[in-house]
């Protein structure tokens, strides 16, 4: 819960797995601090849906589900982002 901003350290403190690259074994949830490759000043949250591999994540970007991003309040879309500054990964242990 809270602003994306937020996830991180939430999901850190309730024994979630961090990472700067996504689950490689299936579905994260990707975490963009504020400004981050477009992300407001709340920062963002959206699904990786299926896992990738680091040299695929590094080399391509992540496909990633979206609710209410770049504009669109109310509407699922979808997005490349890339790993690097201000890019967290969270998934379930």
């Amino acid at each position: 819960m809270g602003n994306g901003a937020e996830w991180v350290g939430g999901a850190a403190s309730n024994g979630w797995i961090t990472s700067s690259e996504p689950n490689p074994y299936g579905p994260s949830i990707i975490v963009l601090q504020p400004y981050t490759q477009g992300a407001s000043a709340y920062g963002h949250v959206g699904v990786v849906e299926s896992g990738v591999s680091a040299a695929s994540a590094n080399a391509n970007g992540v496909s990633v589900s979206n609710m209410n991003w770049n504009g669109g309040v109310g509407v699922i879309s979808y997005w490349t982002f890339h790993p690097g500054a201000g890019v967290t990964f969270i998934w379930h242990p």
